[in-house]
């Protein structure tokens, strides 16, 4: 694994996109991270978009079980790397360290990034949604709390996907 800027990573995607065929297009896996799991996401192939994806479980002890899915999911659909959620980049920093002593993703690049900004909308939405399942369901607030949780790959993702469309607006001006 190779650690790349935020930006960098950003025109190596850009740079990707215009040379690649359609189905030939790179994307990237966001990460966020739990004391118990790790949620990720998907980028559609014209990485503007960030879908929710899976929820892996952690076990601390079995990092070649968590590199192997990793590189299962790069495989899977065609992903550059990684963005990684910020907020404890402490304890993701020795995760990914410990990641890329595997051997097993030596691909794969990846960077850090914060979700600097409140996606009005993605929240709204997530929002609307989960009180509709919870009053249909009759779900306690816990576990709304709990779904709504597991969407913060989505969030990151969508953050820094949101961030290269504004980079590509800039330069294209």
């Amino acid at each position: 694994m190779k650690y790349m800027e935020p930006v960098k990573f950003l025109k190596e995607l850009i740079k990707n996109a215009k040379v690649k065929k359609p189905y030939q297009r790179l994307r990237v896996l966001g990460l966020h991270f739990r004391e118990d799991y790790i949620s990720l996401a998907v980028s559609n192939p014209e990485n503007t978009i960030a879908l929710p994806l899976c929820i892996l479980h952690r076990n601390e002890n079995d990092i070649n079980y968590l590199a192997d899915k990793f590189q299962a999911l790069i495989i899977e659909y065609n992903a550059m790397g990684f963005i990684v959620d910020n907020k404890k980049r402490v304890n993701m920093q020795a995760f990914v360290d410990r990641l890329r002593k595997t051997g097993k993703l030596p691909r794969a690049k990846y960077t850090y990034w914060q979700n600097n900004t409140i996606l009005h909308q993605t929240d709204f939405v997530l929002k609307h949604h989960l009180r509709f399942i919870s009053e249909q369901l009759n779900l306690p607030a816990a576990v709304s709390v709990e779904i709504l949780q597991k969407f913060a790959a989505a969030n990151v993702l969508q953050d820094y996907l949101n961030y290269s469309d504004l980079m590509v607006e800039t330069d294209e001006k």
